[in-house]
């Protein structure tokens, strides 16, 4: 098991209201898992949300979940799974 660790990318805007907003996403490896959260700084958007997560077999095998990840942290995550 690796030890727990999470990368994080800035995703933009996540809302179409206001064009100022900051929106973060992160992937945390949490046992033999990968969890995807993400946060929006628009307080009508409520802030953190959950995406989902997947097994690290299924990262490796396909690759992450559509959440447009940049490819350098792509391989940064693969290099620490591997």
């Amino acid at each position: 098991m690796k030890a727990a660790r999470s990368w994080q990318w800035s995703s933009g805007c996540c809302t179409f209201a206001d064009s100022n907003c900051h929106g973060t996403r992160t992937i945390s490896l949490d046992d033999d898992r990968l969890v995807y959260t993400g946060f929006c700084a628009d307080a009508s958007f409520g802030g953190g949300y959950s995406i989902g997560c997947q097994t690290v077999e299924e990262f490796l095998g396909n690759g992450p979940l559509g959440q447009q990840i940049p490819e350098k942290l792509v391989e940064e995550v693969r290099a620490h799974l591997s």
